[in-house]
């Protein structure tokens, strides 16, 4: 086995933040050099189709020049390239008006880490293309012996970030990561069954376990009926809460965050101090929680800090970054995003927490649907959430792979899909239980992959509005 090697290494990533800070002629410079190397082996039908790989690297500049505040970015690192972006900056500040807020770079080098985080592992750098291989014959000979069909992916993604200043901050970090999504299939009988998995390790990922699991859901959920839509109590298994979660954090209204409190669209920043949620519910990022995968700091170099969002039900923080850090009168959280727009919104993605833990309860799964008179057990809610209000945290979507009726205790069979409308909040109210078990689910939308560690938690009201009547 021959380890997948990083694009840059430390050495090289310094010299080049070194270079750029040597060359600009910018009042205050900040400096992101990243390298990904990302290798993806899906398969559909029992079979691999398609490896890919991909290297990339990006340079992002941030400058300011007396009180204009530029951004430009390169993927050519020669220094001829870099001072072609040196000088556009330049000419761009030229053109721009001055900042309501400039960024104080010397918060990022002022910050301290608060953990030993190990970010790398060596087995995960050396799972090559036979060894992911082998982690997709393991599943699919699962679905084979359980008599369903397959597909999913494993991705082994191996990553640098590095982030200096020019108030003297140097920072480097590589990280090792490997994913997991399992689906099982019965389309002749409308069933699926999905389970994803993400960490450090590859040791750690239990294959054989995630596959029997999403079998099982796909077997149980064959032939559903047709239940009438009509607000129910739930148990939603933990990818349809981290799905909730992350279009609560950044894909729809990014409520956790300042980018939403600046436009008075969070129900976080707008109720700081009072209650939101019911007492059973805390949610905080946590980058040094157990199964979440590390990042030290973040794209402006600023260490992580453990963030209070939702405390006993009372709205807590948001997260901030540089700008909005001065912003706000607040310091920064450790939570900055390189540029990008979220097409869902459309505008920048802002500072975005990446490491959601909601608090364990001291439930079982099995008492939280035992304890229902009649409800509904949700596997997952699909990804594809349309984004009403933020301030309200109100969002509308669907089900998907795996949705069961619970009468007098007991699961009775698979029902057909819901489509749902709620507040999230006043639907996270209603929560009568949190199980002590939880798992992490990810999802791979931002540069660094979005984390939540999450439990199984019972709500007595969830408002479903209409049904599938068509099969898929």
């Amino acid at each position: 086995m021959a380890t997948q090697a990083l694009i840059l290494g430390e050495e090289r990533s310094t010299e080049i933040i070194d270079f750029v800070l040597r060359e600009s002629a910018a009042d205050a410079m900040e400096v992101v050099v990243q390298g990904e190397n990302t290798n993806l082996t899906r398969f559909t039908g029992l079979a691999i189709h398609q490896n890919v790989i991909e290297n990339t690297r990006r340079l992002l500049l941030r400058s300011v020049w007396d009180g204009r505040v530029v951004r430009v970015g390169t993927d050519d690192f020669s220094k001829e390239s870099i001072r072609r972006a040196l000088q556009r900056s330049e000419k761009l500040a030229a053109k721009v008006s001055p900042d309501v807020t400039v960024p104080k770079f010397e918060y990022a080098l002022e910050s301290q880490s608060e953990h030993d985080l190990v970010t790398f592992n060596l087995a995960t750098a050396n799972c090559g293309p036979k060894e992911r291989a082998h982690i997709v014959e393991e599943a699919c000979g699962v679905f084979r012996r359980c008599g369903v069909n397959g597909a999913g992916n494993v991705r082994v993604h191996l990553s640098e970030l590095a982030v200096g200043n020019s108030m003297g901050l140097r920072r480097y970090a590589p990280f090792s990561i490997i994913a997991l999504v399992v689906v099982a299939l019965d389309e002749a009988n409308n069933s699926s069954g999905y389970q994803n998995w993400i960490g450090r390790d590859v040791e750690r990922m239990d294959t054989d376990a995630m596959a029997h699991e999403v079998s099982m859901k796909c077997l149980l959920g064959r032939r559903p009926k047709i239940v009438e839509a009509e607000p129910m109590t739930v148990v939603l298994e933990p990818p349809a809460v981290a799905q909730l979660l992350f279009h609560l954090n950044f894909r729809s209204l990014g409520v956790f965050g300042a980018k939403a409190a600046s436009r008075s669209e969070s129900i976080i920043f707008e109720n700081m101090g009072e209650r939101i949620t019911s007492q059973k519910l805390s949610i905080r990022d946590d980058v040094a929680c157990d199964g979440l995968v590390p990042m030290p700091f973040d794209y402006e170099g600023v260490y992580k800090k453990r963030l209070e969002l939702v405390t006993d039900g009372v709205a807590s923080g948001i997260a901030h970054d540089l700008i909005s850090s001065v912003e706000h009168g607040e310091v920064p959280t450790g939570h900055a995003q390189t540029p990008g727009i979220n097409p869902e919104t459309g505008v920048e993605f802002g500072p975005s927490p990446q490491h959601l833990v909601m608090d364990a309860g001291n439930s079982s799964v099995s008492s939280l649907i035992e304890s229902t008179e009649y409800g509904v057990l949700v596997s997952r809610i699909h990804g594809f959430v349309s984004p009403l209000s933020g301030k309200d945290g109100y969002m509308a979507g669907t089900t998907r792979d795996g949705l069961f009726l619970i009468e007098n205790g007991v699961i009775t069979g698979p029902i057909r899909n819901l489509r749902w409308m709620e507040h999230i909040f006043s639907a996270f109210e209603t929560v009568e239980g949190v199980s002590q078990d939880r798992k992490v689910q990810f999802t791979d939308e931002l540069w660094f992959p979005t984390m939540a560690l999450v439990p199984t938690i019972k709500l007595g009201s969830f408002n479903f509005v209409d049904v599938q009547r068509w099969t898929e």
